[in-house]
């Protein structure tokens, strides 16, 4: 009889457990999110733990490559996920509430006028998957260098391999000591170009079945953003 008290005791606790936990899908992108011998971290995990803390929930992270990142959101798999809104993925429809960002630049060791770039003859360098904007994403596919991660693109840089590189201001502020050098070598030119911001997405049912969990975070990750007053994730950067 013990024996079966306290089975279902373990299986309340569990089922209580499990209706206050988020499973947070991330892909893998420093200074975003990496690992550490202490477990993840990162500008991104950073504020997902100052929500977290605001809230009755608990987070858990799944972290996943970009591609399965996509696909998994769209099968249930994660309950939410934060990225850039992918129309080709057709993840806009899963979108829930927009969340902090990024300024976008373009910086260039090579040549000090950004016109250079607008004539498409020089190579740029992006993130291979993701979206800009309309002026970096129209830019001629043939001369897009697709990188691994940003401090690939740094290197290419500084080689003189790659003409023009577009960067967050989150990657530009951590790898770059300031607006006119970058690991070690001079930049001759550091074009704003707009500003993008990420959306939390939730997966279908999410939406559909669970909507309290939904709106409980909603309400921390508003307050933390209105509390502290955030607007880009570089403000994560120690």
């Amino acid at each position: 009889m013990n024996r079966i008290i306290t089975a279902i005791y373990l299986f309340l606790i569990s089922l209580s457990v499990s209706a206050t936990n988020l499973e947070i899908g991330v892909f893998e992108l420093s200074p975003y999110v990496y690992k550490t011998e202490k477990g993840l971290s990162g500008a991104l995990i950073k504020f997902l733990k100052k929500v977290e803390k605001s809230s009755n929930l608990t987070f858990s992270y799944k972290v996943l490559p970009y591609p399965r990142l996509l696909e998994d959101i769209k099968r249930d798999k994660v309950d939410i996920a934060i990225f850039y809104p992918n129309f080709k993925a057709r993840t806009n429809r899963l979108k829930y509430i927009k969340t902090l960002g990024n300024q976008n630049y373009i910086i260039s060791k090579r040549y000090s006028a950004f016109r250079k770039l607008k004539s498409h003859n020089n190579t740029l360098g992006i993130i291979r998957g993701a979206n800009y904007g309309d002026l970096i994403d129209s830019h001629d596919s043939s001369k897009k260098i697709k990188l691994k991660s940003y401090e690939q693109g740094i290197k290419l840089l500084s080689a003189d391999r790659l003409d023009y590189l577009t960067i967050p201001s989150t990657v530009f502020y951590k790898l770059c000591d300031n607006k006119k050098k970058c690991n070690s070598f001079e930049l001759r030119s550091v074009r704003h170009v707009n500003e993008k911001f990420n959306w939390i997405h939730a997966s279908p049912k999410m939406l559909d079945k669970k909507e309290k969990l939904l709106l409980e975070f909603k309400k921390a990750h508003n307050l933390v953003i209105r509390k502290f007053g955030y607007k880009f994730l570089h403000e994560f950067l120690d």
